[in-house]
């Protein structure tokens, strides 16, 4: 059945709705980290993943505490929601680990950094191709290009990378992969060649993903340890000079050197953790405004149709106040589920 609901008050429910109250167990337990540096995280799951989830059965007065989808929902927008869910996860071990500070910490957090960022580009990529299916549009870098514009590709790709090839085969084995058309392409046609936020998210990011790529892919990042006992480690700008521990060993005299390249390992972590969370917020605040100019289009419903939701006319319905709104019996944060995002319980156990 369709979900019949009024557009001026939609948007006032929903913003009755958090994570800390009415999320599953990780969003009650962990959805704290992310208010400080990344609060449209959870604009986001509240405007996009919350109408789609029988949350909504106690609507408009009642949030519900059943989190299941509700019947009828298209999967491109379950996916989109997944996703996100999946990168909400991977920031919250990742502050787990500053947190808790085991031995394998330091390459546990850039490593759910790393993921991060793959899930961030995913839901930003997801939500830019559903918006053009929406609109009837097509994607100039996946779909318009000319054969001209397409060589164009091809020529630059030889002038710029053609002649390390021969370099890449020696070391790997294997002709270099060939990226005419990329995630950087789609990510600049959606939010623009010369949006900040993109540009400051993508400096960033490959930051991360240099130290990320070390931890997984080489030997264990070598370590100065101080006469206090902090433990300085290369910092991820400059990771790659000092993949090598001698080049490491080398420089442990140098004070000047350390000052420069070097951090202590977790105050380095914090700090990229929650830059990351900034950027993002950024880039979620063009997300959160674009969802919300389709969802609450009075020329379609394309958008609404995939959340089997139907729009009605302004009514005499009248919320409560929030502290007059009958109280949810929410499991205890530890407690069993009956369905989250990603947890399923069998009926039969």
């Amino acid at each position: 059945m369709t979900m019949k609901v009024n557009p001026t008050l939609l948007p006032e429910y929903l913003n009755r709705v958090f994570y800390k109250e009415h999320g599953d167990r990780y969003e009650r337990e962990h959805g704290n980290y992310l208010i400080n540096y990344f609060p449209n995280c959870e604009r986001f799951w509240r405007i996009f993943v919350v109408p789609f989830t029988e949350r909504m059965e106690g609507y408009p007065t009642t949030i519900t505490p059943k989190i299941n989808l509700r019947t009828n929902i298209n999967p491109e927008i379950e996916d989109i929601a997944n996703t996100h869910y999946s990168m909400f996860l991977n920031f919250a071990f990742a502050h787990l680990h500053l947190e808790n500070k085991l031995p394998s910490s330091l390459e546990n957090i850039y490593t759910h950094l790393g993921t991060v960022c793959d899930l961030a580009e995913t839901v930003i990529e997801k939500l830019y191709f559903l918006c053009l299916k929406l609109e009837n549009k097509e994607s100039k870098v996946l779909q318009g290009l000319s054969r001209d514009e397409f060589l164009k590709r091809a020529g630059d790709l030889y002038d710029e990378k053609y002649q390390d090839w021969y370099q890449y085969y020696l070391q790997k084995g294997k002709s270099p992969p060939i990226n005419l058309i990329s995630r950087i392409d789609t990510l600049v046609e959606y939010l623009g060649d010369k949006s900040q936020a993109r540009k400051k998210y993508r400096t960033h990011s490959q930051s991360i993903r240099q130290i990320r790529n070390v931890i997984v892919h080489d030997v264990r990042v070598a370590r100065i340890v101080e006469k206090d006992g902090q433990i300085l480690i290369p910092k991820p700008k400059v990771i790659t000079r000092y993949r090598s521990w001698r080049n490491v060993a080398a420089v442990i005299h140098d004070q000047s050197i350390i000052a420069r390249d070097f951090a202590e390992q977790y105050q380095q972590a914090k700090e990229d953790l929650e830059t990351l969370e900034q950027v993002l917020n950024e880039i979620w605040e063009i997300l959160i405004q674009n969802i919300e100019s389709e969802f609450y289009s009075k020329t379609r419903s394309s958008l609404r149709d995939m959340f089997n939701i139907e729009f009605v006319p302004d009514s005499s319905i009248i919320f409560s106040s929030k502290n007059e709104s009958p109280t949810n019996s929410f499991p205890p944060p530890s407690g069993a589920y009956t369905g989250g995002t990603i947890e399923y319980r069998r009926s039969d156990k």
